[in-house]
């Protein structure tokens, strides 16, 4: 609950890879979803922007909850941002709505992703870049 309000509130600290964030979930809300202090008119990707909604959709509350979502730690590329927050928009919602539990468990908006970045090797350029090779030619 917040203070002086009735309004309740949810907050989840969620990681994905190596990007870290934490989302806020208030109730009788306007709508409002900021990342970063940037609404979703920032995210120029379709995709992006469906990814954040996903779990207001599912669970029939579009425009009836503010969502603020802080990337705290990590690089956080384009496809992991909507991803993390997705997770911790997904988590305030079950927890503030138990009702919708299982409609958010059974899209698979619940799960952790346990897939990490994988680690660059030894004299390569990343973690799947290999150097080149020069074939000699026979003939000297």
């Amino acid at each position: 609950m917040i203070e002086g309000t009735e309004r309740r509130m949810a907050e989840a600290e969620v990681n994905l890879k190596a990007t870290y964030a934490k989302v806020e979930v208030r109730d009788n809300g306007t709508g409002l979803y900021t990342v970063d202090g940037y609404g979703l008119e920032y995210f120029r990707s379709l995709q992006a922007r469906e990814i954040f909604m996903t779990p207001l959709i599912v669970t029939d509350l579009l425009g009836e909850l503010d969502i603020i979502g802080n990337i705290t730690d990590g690089p956080g590329g384009t496809s992991v941002i909507p991803r993390v927050i997705r997770q911790g928009a997904s988590l305030c919602i079950a927890a503030l709505f138990p009702e919708h539990f299982d409609k958010l468990r059974l899209a698979g908006l619940l799960t952790h992703d346990p897939r990490t970045r994988e680690r660059c090797k030894i004299n390569q350029k990343g973690a799947r870049a290999k150097w080149i090779w020069f074939l000699k030619s026979a003939d000297g």
